[in-house]
């Protein structure tokens, strides 16, 4: 036992034993770490990256300013999403001088007053008390940050926004825009893309309507270039057929390495395609509400009316 308590290695496994999946029990033994932390210096080195993984925010803001740093330096998953957190702008300004160099995961903003992931103009209400905030986030865009999700924060989503997160975040390999958009032009979120070459995760729900302007046929036929992409989904109403015609007639190997696909689309889009896709070989097939499975690729296209 004695030998255990003296190897870094065999501490450090025993303490990641409580990064689980079952929410309860990540609870109780996080609680029971803490003490383990103030045994000796050698144990709260090594019980701080664990402790401090995927904080509650909130707790970090509560630590005086000048210890800050030591626990933010551990952070990997920083979320910012729940109601009471981001109705708190304050929480932002005081993490504005910190720097969170291991941070893979972030979320900024919340899905609103709707659960379903379906943009609906009516419900489209950006959050009102982000309007006029004037506060800085890029001490979170490192480049070690993997995974972006953006909700509902649509005034901090302007060109220059996404070109630093561009150049910051080389690594990016997911990220989740929802109920953002009216700060965009449509070359501002293609520049993006383009300059994101690692995504292999796209979901997009953009505002302020179903049918929005930033969902292009040049940005489509780019996610169809994109070599790793695996997953894509485009939750905004897709009513143009061209869109498709030009991926097909200028990439003859589209979505190269894609797994699975989930886009909403008209009617006569779907319609249209479906007739095109017939006289195709090998034929795919879309449906209403349909899971089709082609060259092991997932896909569900949900119609609109």
């Amino acid at each position: 036992m004695d030998q255990v308590l003296q190897s870094p290695e065999l501490l450090t496994l025993i303490f990641d034993m409580i990064n689980q999946d079952d929410i309860e029990l990540l609870v109780r033994h996080k609680s029971s770490l803490a003490p383990l932390a103030r045994v000796n210096s050698r144990w709260r080195d090594l019980v701080y990256p664990t402790l401090w993984a995927a904080p509650d925010v909130e707790a970090l803001a509560k630590i005086k300013s000048k210890r800050r740093q030591q626990y933010a330096s551990h952070i990997r998953t920083p979320n910012f999403s729940g109601p009471g957190v981001c109705a708190d702008p304050t929480l932002h300004t005081l993490f504005a001088n910190l720097q969170f160099p291991r941070i893979k995961s972030l979320v900024l903003g919340h899905y609103g007053p709707d659960t379903s992931n379906i943009l609906d103009p009516i419900i489209f209400r950006p959050l009102a008390i982000h309007k006029d905030w004037s506060i800085s986030t890029s001490q979170y865009f490192q480049e070690t940050l993997e995974d972006l999700r953006l909700l509902s924060w649509d005034s901090i989503c302007t060109k220059s926004f996404f070109v630093q997160i561009a150049e910051r975040c080389p690594r990016l390999k997911s990220v989740h825009f929802w109920a953002i958009g009216t700060q965009l032009r449509p070359d501002d979120l293609l520049d993006f893309f383009r300059a994101s070459g690692h995504l292999e995760n796209i979901g997009l729900c953009l505002g302020p309507e179903p049918k929005s302007a930033l969902i292009t046929g040049d940005l489509l036929l780019h996610f169809s270039r994109m070599t790793k992409l695996k997953d894509l989904l485009v939750n905004n109403e897709l009513s143009q057929p061209e869109f498709f015609w030009a991926i097909k007639k200028q990439n003859v190997n589209p979505f190269q390495n894609l797994k699975q696909v989930s886009l909403r689309a008209t009617s006569t889009v779907m319609l249209t395609e479906s007739i095109r896709y017939e006289k195709s070989t090998p034929p795919v097939h879309t449906h209403d509400q349909a899971d089709d499975t082609h060259s092991g690729c997932v896909a569900r296209v949900t119609s609109s009316a």
